[in-house]
């Protein structure tokens, strides 16, 4: 019996058990250069959430909370990666973590949400509209249940 748990990860310390998941998207990284990335974008907000099967990591989405060089704005966040390990790819652990993610922010309070995928992606493109995201742009995605959200309290504002 398979036992599924998320956790958020916090530090680079602590990011280092998902270089193997990480390393799917880009197999020339080591693993020092991996830690540096993490280390790196922990000043900006950077945190991972990470599903787990019986302790073994096996999808990770990195998150930036706070406004990365104009990009994100304030009560926003943006999916800066999401990876799974091979073996895992199209069992539902990636949909489940990133719904977990995306229903945990909107609770919090975020009022915004980005995410980019190359337009090539199509495998990527699948999930995220399955996922309940819409393009907005060629490579920009976003939550769909937040821009209704905002459209639905720029309509109040001008009742």
């Amino acid at each position: 019996m398979k036992t599924h748990d998320i956790r958020q990860l916090n530090t680079a310390e602590e990011m280092r058990c998902t270089y193997e998941i990480m390393r799917a998207l880009n197999n020339k990284m080591t693993e020092e250069e991996y830690y540096g990335f993490c280390a790196k974008f922990i000043a900006s907000g950077y945190t991972q959430h990470v599903l787990f099967d019986n302790d073994k990591p096996v999808s990770a989405i990195g998150v930036i909370d706070t406004p990365l060089m104009g990009v994100v704005p304030n009560n926003a966040y943006k999916i800066a990666n999401v990876a799974t390990l091979p073996e895992y790819r199209g069992t539902g652990v990636s949909l489940a973590l990133f719904s977990h993610v995306t229903e945990a922010r909107r609770a919090q309070g975020y009022v915004d949400a980005h995410l980019n995928c190359d337009r090539l992606n199509i495998r990527g493109r699948e999930f995220y509209k399955k996922a309940g995201w819409i393009n907005t742009t060629s490579d920009t995605w976003t939550d769909k249940i937040l821009v209704e959200k905002r459209l639905q309290q720029k309509m109040m504002a001008k009742l």
